[in-house]
């Protein structure tokens, strides 16, 4: 079975969505071993099926912007900062909460009723007939996901259709391509005038450097983002001799002389305030280690929707993120891991 993945702009949402919604999963994996980031999921009347990435979000608060999370909020943990300030006790009138291996799910009590039973029954029987092997094993960890889906038709009358899925997008952040391991190495000093005119017209440029002198590591890391295409990563190490090692001092002549520009000098240090021609820098709040450099034409449109409302964020800090939003979802003929891990162990045994 192959995955649409349709696009929707939260602002257009009809504004009945909200009461349409049937049911919401929010996964939150705490393994490294998991690259799935935190999302959450939602199924309408019609069978539609929904979902926001908690990259979309400028401090990772889906309460913010989904009413049905406003309840659970534990006020007292935001104002502290606490990351995980949701009290899954304060689930809304009418709804129950159910666990499994980092699903976080909320079911109207008529369909949870239904469903508890029958997936305790079919989990029995799932292990009496097999021998549990991987795919048997991550088939079972999924059957309460395909039980709840037909509790759903049985009850209600609604055939939960997981072939065309619509990503809500924020208007948030500025939306790039990047995944786990999606990006390149570059090196400066084996750099190509294609390779420098590319550069000068991606999207966004992350630029991390720290100075011995603010006693922290030594080092420059700048990963060049792009709205469709892979990103690009340039990164050196000043205080340990690695394969590509650089002297800092060489470093930044070189890259003063490839993009045309003044980071300052050894005597009075360098820095990244003032960005290559075509690009305008910016610092989110209070943190000075990054330094975004933003194409103009994109500083510009996103100006009142998110460098504006990253300036003056009143929140607690410990929430604020990247003004950048990763999306997987750009890559041409994208599937999600989610996806292709239910193809591959689940829907097609």
């Amino acid at each position: 079975m192959s995955v649409i993945v349709k696009k929707a702009e939260y602002h257009n949402l009809p504004a009945d969505f909200w009461d349409n919604v049937i049911y919401y999963e929010y996964f939150i994996s705490h393994s490294g071993f998991v690259d799935i980031e935190p999302h959450i999921t939602m199924w309408t009347k019609d069978g539609g099926v929904y979902y926001i990435n908690e990259h979309e979000l400028r401090d990772d608060r889906f309460d913010r912007v989904i009413p049905f999370f406003e309840t659970m909020v534990d006020k007292k943990k935001i104002e502290n900062g606490d990351f995980y300030y949701y009290d899954w006790e304060q689930v809304p009138s009418g709804w129950k909460y159910y666990y499994k291996s980092s699903y976080h799910c909320f079911i109207p009590n008529d369909i949870y009723e239904n469903f508890i039973m029958r997936v305790e029954v079919a989990e029995k029987e799932y292990l009496k007939e097999k021998d549990e092997g991987l795919k048997e094993y991550i088939k079972r960890e999924f059957l309460w996901k395909e039980t709840l889906k037909t509790v759903y038709q049985t009850i209600l009358g609604v055939n939960i259709n997981e072939s065309i899925k619509t990503y809500i997008q924020l208007n948030e952040k500025i939306h790039v391509y990047d995944e786990p391991y999606a990006g390149e190495a570059i090196y400066i000093d084996r750099i190509t005038n294609d390779d420098v005119k590319k550069l000068k017209q991606a999207s966004a440029w992350d630029i991390e450097y720290t100075t011995r002198f603010e006693g922290l590591y030594n080092l420059i890391r700048i990963v060049f983002y792009f709205d469709t295409d892979k990103p690009l990563c340039m990164e050196y190490e000043f205080q340990r001799e690695l394969s590509n090692y650089m002297d800092e001092n060489e470093f930044m002549s070189k890259f003063m002389d490839v993009f045309d520009c003044n980071l300052g000098n050894k005597e009075a240090g360098y820095s990244f305030e003032n960005a290559i021609h075509g690009f305008t820098s910016f610092h989110v709040k209070d943190d000075l280690l990054k330094t975004y450099w933003i194409r103009d034409d994109i500083y510009q449109s996103h100006y009142d929707t998110v460098i504006e409302p990253f300036m003056n964020y009143s929140g607690n800090m410990r929430f604020l993120r990247s003004p950048l939003c990763p999306c997987r979802e750009n890559k041409k003929g994208y599937i999600s891991d989610e996806d292709l891990y239910m193809q591959n162990y689940v829907i097609n045994q």
